[in-house]
């Protein structure tokens, strides 16, 4: 009997059925290795996309933080240029200061580049324009289209555009004896005018002599694009 039963365990059947079992416990084993492996490399695609993606954003943020602290920056020092060059016309307005001929270019030159020096001290130009409204004696320094100084024939046309900003102030609950009576500096984007450039961000304030808007004194700013992301290249594969 004993023999039987040895024989019988070493049978054929019996040696096909105990590989047959090793052979899928090998299949189960490869199996969950291949699993590991495609698991394993698409953790690491993901990692690696995940790390690219936040070096690109990164990036991007310091671009635009870069682009608004030289915005503000540059917004900052013209609003300090023009509220310089106001108090500077505005006490020679009121006799404090030397006013012979105040709305004579050479004098409201000395007034823009006398701004200009306390506020910048880098050294920039900022754009400024004086407007006179009794004469529409004008200084431009680098704000209008049109060549400095101004021509007699533009002059024309001052009506229209000191309306267009006053109407700007209005729009913004701020009107110019108010303006001039607060030292308030107003900005808005350059309305559609022929002698502005469309790209400006404007500040305006007004001066007031005998309670009346006297003098309008303007800047402005270039409305420089935000930064925005880059689409990914593309690879081009040849046929």
């Amino acid at each position: 009997m004993e023999r039987y039963f040895a024989s019988a365990k070493e049978s054929p059947l019996h040696t096909l059925r105990t590989l047959e079992r090793n052979l899928k416990r090998e299949r189960q084993v490869s199996f969950m290795v291949v699993m590991l492996l495609i698991v394993a490399v698409i953790c690491a695609a993901a990692i690696t996309l995940l790390s690219r993606l936040a070096v690109s954003l990164r990036s991007e943020a310091q671009a635009v933080q870069f682009w608004e602290e030289t915005f503000n920056s540059d917004l900052i020092e013209r609003q300090n240029v023009l509220t310089t060059a106001r108090l500077l016309l505005e006490l020679r307005v009121q006799g404090i200061l030397p006013s012979s001929n105040i709305e004579k270019e050479v004098a409201l030159a000395a007034i823009s580049d006398e701004a200009v020096r306390l506020v910048s001290p880098t050294g920039s130009s900022p754009p400024l324009l004086f407007i006179f409204l009794d004469n529409k004696a004008v200084y431009n320094h680098h704000l209008l289209s049109i060549p400095a100084p101004v021509p007699q024939q533009a002059r024309r046309g001052f009506d229209r555009f000191v309306e267009s900003v006053f109407a700007e102030m209005r729009a913004r609950g701020a009107d110019p004896v108010e303006v001039g009576r607060t030292r308030r500096v107003v900005w808005f984007r350059a309305p559609a005018s022929e002698l502005l450039n469309p790209q400006f961000i404007v500040g305006a304030t007004v001066v007031l002599r005998d309670g009346a808007p006297y003098a309008l004194v303007m800047t402005a700013q270039i409305d420089r694009p935000r930064p925005v992301p880059r689409a990914p290249a593309r690879r081009c594969t040849s046929p």
